[in-house]
């Protein structure tokens, strides 16, 4: 049996060690990453389209041309919000009147528009 670090190169064929040898093999660790990398790629497109179809099934039944139903005025009492969410104690004259949370547009259904 020959000895592998012995060989003397007359056939052509180079050591495990030789230094043509070892970027043929860093070559192949970087083919198989790329092919991971772009089968990683492929898999994430696929999962992102699936969830955007799923996301327009449910927005399905309300298209943004759809005229909402009401408003909803919603205001908050700021020192019960900031004891919930545990705020620091402001001293704003505001502290203690309801301020404007926002008018939201909404359906009779209990849905409201997405990205409004």
């Amino acid at each position: 049996m020959a000895n592998i670090n012995a060989h003397d190169g007359q056939d052509g064929l180079k050591p495990c060690w030789h230094p043509t040898a070892l970027a043929s093999r860093v070559n192949m660790a970087v083919r198989w990453t790329m092919h991971i990398a772009v089968l990683a790629v492929c898999v994430a497109q696929i999962l992102c389209d699936a969830r955007e179809l799923e996301l327009g099934r449910k927005l399905q039944s309300h298209s943004s041309d759809d005229p909402f139903d009401y408003f909803m005025f919603v205001r908050q009492w700021p020192s019960t919000f900031c004891a919930a969410h545990g705020c620091p104690k402001l001293t704003h004259p505001d502290w203690y009147r309801f301020t404007i949370h926002g008018l939201w547009p909404n359906y009779a259904d209990g849905t409201w528009p997405q990205f409004c």
